[in-house]
């Protein structure tokens, strides 16, 4: 038995002895406890990156649900418009079969006879009456009392022109006579009968011998940016500009009448008729104004493209639009309504014009394509340009269109096919305008002139503008163009050889 000396030593080795099994206890709890808070740790761990797991599966599926649900919602908004333009121009079918109806009806018990300088001839009241502010609409509409003699109404007139001038009240169009004494004769019954829409037809399709040279009357300043668009009738000319403003000139003085404000872009496109302005832009608006007030029309604006409203086109009450949306609208301008939506351009819309049912439009995606409005069918595609169709117009078959690729075609609309391509521009075709046999083109800071019966171009005004010509409008002796320079030029014929110095307007 060990002897201790002192019974501190003794009390020393009893404590270390009962210690040991303590501090063995201790030391194996605290292994145990570092492996267990691994294996805690990475069983957190594991569990928390299979929750984000679930969580980002979770959020996958929801998007996906939400993706296809929005797919679902466009194409269910799609097919409402689709069904809504089909109903559209059902309802349009309607109302034009209602009223064919309703106006052969009507002619069985509304026929006249009229003896005009001893020529008899049997129309209707619809067809007398049907141009508002004319004689013939004064004579017969029921305000002033008017005799007949054994039911015929005499009118003291030469006959020469009279079927002429019924054709044209039947439907707006008419055969012009070639003869030039033979017009001016016509002029002068459409001015005696108060026909402005005929003396208009006769503008238009007067031929100007251009053996004399042209020279700017007036240059318009006062936008501040491009001019994009311009229409004029023989008094008042509207100019649409980059400065999102639109200008009101006097044609005779060159003044500014009215600036009309209400566009927050570009003021790309005009159609002018009567009182009625209507402008596009590149704020997606289509708005109408009162000219003469100087205002916009109560609830006039129309709305529905969602990109640059680059062109427009107005007979009547019917309004089209294109748009770089790459979308034609059909728009019902007394009901502020759209009628129909066609779709099939790739690219932007970039110039429409209609006649009747028939309905045209160039695009970026360097392609024409004929419409039938009532339809809202594409009938045919032209190709042939290599770049962008910027401008067209059409006469009956024959349409002309102008390209950034530099060249002019033209086309028949009966056989679809080009028939020539016109080339002399250096830089873009940017706008064209026939006049008779003529054409006229604007683009790379000329305005050239065409014959398009021998395709040859007759006369170029080589500086009409210090920058590109934008746009152009010719109607009876006067010629308009607008151009990225900021001006706005009037041009007149300069006959017997008298040159006219250009009146600046600032």
């Amino acid at each position: 038995m060990q002897s201790y000396d002192t019974d501190e030593e003794h009390l020393e080795e009893l404590s270390f002895a009962t210690q040991q099994p303590t501090l063995n206890l201790a030391q194996r709890f605290e292994t145990l406890l570092d492996r267990d808070k691994e294996t805690f740790i990475s069983a957190v761990t594991d569990a928390f990156h299979k929750f984000i797991g679930a969580v980002d599966n979770v959020e996958t599926r929801i998007m996906r649900d939400i993706t296809e649900m929005e797919r679902s919602l466009h194409l269910r908004g799609e097919k409402l418009d689709e069904d809504k333009s089909q109903f559209h121009l059902e309802k349009q079918g309607f109302h034009k079969e209602k009223t064919h109806i309703q106006s052969f009806m009507s002619n069985q018990v509304n026929k006249v006879r009229i003896n005009v300088g001893g020529s008899r001839f049997e129309t209707t009241l619809t067809t007398l009456t049907s141009e508002r502010g004319s004689m013939l609409e004064a004579m017969f509409s029921g305000r002033f009392p008017i005799e007949s003699e054994d039911g015929e109404y005499f009118i003291d007139r030469d006959a020469e022109f009279f079927p002429l001038i019924l054709n044209y009240l039947r439907d707006g169009e008419v055969e012009m006579p070639t003869d030039d004494a033979a017009r001016a004769r016509l002029a002068r019954e459409a001015a005696y009968y108060g026909l402005d829409g005929l003396q208009g037809h006769l503008d238009r399709t007067e031929t100007v011998h251009w053996d004399d040279e042209i020279v700017a009357v007036h240059t318009l300043k006062g936008h501040t940016h491009y001019i994009l668009c311009l229409q004029f009738d023989m008094n008042t000319l509207i100019t649409g500009s980059g400065d999102n403003n639109i200008r009101v000139w006097d044609m005779e003085s060159g003044q500014c009448l009215k600036t009309l404000y209400g566009h927050t872009g570009f003021v790309c496109c005009l159609q002018f008729q009567d009182n009625l302005l209507i402008s596009g832009g590149k704020d997606t608006k289509i708005i109408l104004w009162d000219i003469k007030k100087g205002k916009r029309i109560a609830n006039g604006i129309l709305e529905g493209h969602t990109c640059d409203v680059q062109t427009l086109h107005m007979e009547g009450n019917l309004l089209v639009s294109g748009s770089a949306d790459h979308t034609i609208r059909v728009w019902n301008t007394a009901e502020r309504v759209c009628t129909a939506i066609l779709r099939g351009h790739t690219a932007r819309v970039t110039h429409v014009q209609f006649h009747g049912d028939r309905l045209v439009s160039g695009s970026s995606d360097r392609t024409v394509r004929v419409w039938s409005i009532h339809s809202g069918q594409c009938v045919n595609v032209l190709s042939g340009h290599t770049d962008s169709v910027f401008c067209l117009q059409f006469e009956g078959s024959r349409l002309v269109t102008g390209s950034s690729d530099k060249t002019i075609r033209i086309w028949d609309l009966n056989t679809a096919s080009c028939v020539a391509v016109l080339e002399g521009h250096t830089g873009w075709v940017k706008c064209l305008q026939f006049q008779g046999s003529q054409l006229l083109s604007g683009g790379d800071k000329t305005i050239k002139i065409w014959d398009i019966d021998k395709m040859v171009c007759v006369k170029t005004v080589d500086t009409a503008h210090t920058n590109d010509v934008r746009c152009l409008m010719f109607r009876g002796r006067y010629l308009v163009s607008g151009s990225f320079d900021g001006t706005v030029k009037i041009w007149k014929q300069v006959q017997n050889g008298k040159h006219m110095q250009p009146h600046v307007i600032p």
